[in-house]
């Protein structure tokens, strides 16, 4: 996550029920037939981004599976259908209206945005459909349920969902076990806020150590991901044979951004309340404690070429200027940081923006690869 602000945001979100329904006012019966070219999803995958959003208390938005498509309906009428572009996009084909369907480190849906023009517009999910809690039934009383795939000595956790991570997760495959998961709660819906990070890492910390036990760990976490993986690599360091943070979410970036955009500052608390955890003086304080990894391999992938990411609110207003500033402020976070881990190494990722697991999955894959090498090499 790149917690830059989005000016309007409050605006964007009262005025989100208007623009769907100008920028989308074609019924459903007139776009039945799915383009020849469209992405083809599972049923589980549009399952996943299908519930109810309410961009303000007098509109609810409604998304359900048609066939392979998203249907979208806007307090009961403007039915309108989009087909996939990937797992978390979708297009309006008449319109060439977006939306999308960001998730969190957990790899749940936490909202729609629709994205028309240059005009960005997000609608918070408040419930998820039945068909999530039916098919992606908790593993435990934590709601982990875990995907494993590959083998070997040394386990690699890639902190969220397959969907996440499908590029690097075959690669990695290859060489080693691979984790991934999804995190519904067993009566659907979605999980509340944590206070902090710990107490993610405590459910997760259960689950994955009866569920999927293993010699040795390398975890692998993209985004705010990567802080939690942190996190948990310094809460039970016996475990943990090395660290792979893919353009993390970095403290020492929100330090930079209270200095020099007070203004986007105070959204990015806003958003971090709202999104990831509650308690954020708490949890700048676990992230401090988390940087002391002195027996493992750290290896920090950066994008070298940053830029707004489609869909997201805190950046989709951001002057050039100011996102040029907190772009190097964000590699000089990384920089600073690794530069106090005896083992740490940053790597600039060439021609890749903040989403490098999809832009640039061969470069997470070639780092996951160097720490299970020397794994493996240094085993008798």
């Amino acid at each position: 996550m790149n917690p830059n602000a989005h000016r309007s945001l409050s605006t964007s979100l009262r005025s989100a029920a208007a623009l769907l329904a100008l920028a989308l006012g074609v019924s459903l019966a007139g776009c039945r037939q799915e383009p020849s070219n469209a992405v083809k999803l599972s049923a589980e995958v549009l399952d996943r981004c299908t519930g109810e959003f309410q961009p303000d208390p007098k509109t609810q938005v409604r998304v359900t599976r048609e066939g392979k498509q998203l249907g979208l309906t806007i307090n009961g009428r403007d039915s309108l259908l989009f087909v996939p572009e990937s797992s978390t996009s979708f297009r309006h084909p008449p319109s060439g209206t977006r939306i999308q369907f960001p998730t969190n480190a957990a790899g749940l849906v936490t909202r729609l945005v629709l994205i028309r023009g240059s005009q960005t517009n997000e609608a918070p999910r408040i419930t998820a459909s039945a068909a999530i809690a039916t098919q992606e039934a908790p593993a435990g009383p934590e709601g982990f349920r875990f995907q494993v795939t590959g083998s070997g000595d040394t386990t690699v956790v890639l902190w969220g969902s397959a969907e996440d991570w499908r590029s690097v997760r075959d690669d990695v495959a290859r060489v080693a076990r691979v984790v991934t998961w999804t995190r519904v709660p067993a009566t659907g819906g979605t999980w509340p806020i944590p206070r902090t990070p710990s107490e993610t890492i405590r459910a997760l910390h259960s689950a994955l150590t009866r569920e999927v036990p293993a010699r040795s760990f390398i975890f692998v976490g993209h985004s705010f991901g990567g802080a939690l993986a942190r996190v948990y690599a310094a809460s039970h360091t016996n475990g943990i044979a090395g660290l792979v943070l893919v353009d993390p979410f970095q403290e020492g970036f929100v330090d930079w951004l209270q200095s020099h955009q007070p203004e986007n500052h105070r959204a990015f608390l806003v958003q971090m309340h709202h999104g990831y955890v509650s308690d954020w003086p708490s949890t700048r304080a676990e992230l401090l404690a988390a940087s002391s990894f002195a027996s493992i391999p750290v290896i920090v992938l950066s994008a070298a070429h940053r830029a707004v990411q489609t869909g997201n609110a805190l950046e989709a207003g951001l002057e050039k200027t100011a996102m040029a500033a907190g772009s190097e402020a964000v590699v000089a976070a990384h920089r600073e940081w690794v530069s106090r881990i005896p083992g740490g190494k940053q790597l600039l990722v060439e021609g890749a923006s903040h989403d490098i697991p999809h832009e640039q999955p061969q470069s997470v894959a070639n780092a996951i690869r160097t720490i299970v090498d020397r794994l493996q090499s240094s085993r008798p």
